[in-house]
Parts: structure tokens; C-alpha cells; sequence
């Protein structure tokens, strides 16, 4: 099956530029925008994604089993959304600050130790 009208594109584009038009501001959220990286970093980590969220997955059918798999699967989507939103706001309102003053002295040590092993290396050959 195929979406190959016309008047879907058409409908498609009247659409996107109705909503294009329209403005509106929450600062709720705006936060959760603002957050969405951090989020997306702690949900697709490879530790949590290779190993937390296939054991969670099984403990799930152990005691739940297949009868309300949809239900089960929004429920743990919402709840697993709702934890990483919570250690994201942790993080940036506790680590984050000193991350930022820490990272910009780190990156010039960095520079600093590739350029004598740059000119170490050049020197050499």
C-alpha cells in the first residue's frame, strides 16, 4: 500500500503551514525542550540500552506477562520517559554548572599535550 495522492501531499503541506502560523509559548514545556538532549543521552545509553532496559522488559512479563502488552509497553515507555527526565533535571541543575567550568580548562590541556606530541612526531621523522 502506497501514499501516492496528490491531495495527501496537498493536505500535508496545508497542515505544516497551519501549524506554521501558529505561536504559543509554555515554559514547562520549553524546560522539557530544553532537556530533550540530555534525555535522549541517559534513555539510548549503551549500558542502560544493552543491559537495564531488556532486564526491566523481562521482569515485566514475569509478573505481568502478554495479557495487557500495550497497555504494559505505554506504561513503561511513560515511566522510563519520566525517570530519565528526572535524572536529567539533576543533572543540569547539579553537575552541569562545574562540567562547564571544567571542560573549557581540559580541552586546552588536551591541545596542549597534541601539540608537543604533534611536534614530537614531525620532529622525528
Amino acid at each position: 500500500m502506497k501514499n501516492c495522492s496528490p491531495f495527501l501531499l496537498l493536505a500535508a503541506f496545508a497542515l505544516f503551514n497551519l501549524g506554521r502560523n501558529l505561536h504559543f509559548q509554555n515554559r514547562l514545556i520549553n524546560y522539557i525542550s530544553s532537556l530533550s538532549l540530555l534525555i535522549y543521552i541517559i534513555h539510548e545509553n549503551v549500558l542502560v540500552r544493552t543491559y537495564l532496559r531488556p532486564y526491566l522488559c523481562q521482569r515485566i512479563y514475569e509478573v505481568f506477562g502478554h495479557d495487557y502488552i500495550l497497555c504494559i509497553v505505554l506504561l513503561f515507555a511513560a515511566a522510563f520517559f519520566l525517570v530519565s527526565l528526572v535524572v536529567s533535571i539533576i543533572y543540569q541543575q547539579t553537575i552541569q554548572r562545574y562540567i562547564h567550568h571544567i571542560t573549557p580548562m581540559l580541552l586546552q590541556r588536551i591541545k596542549n599535550i597534541y601539540k608537543k606530541y604533534e611536534s614530537f612526531v614531525f620532529k622525528v621523522h
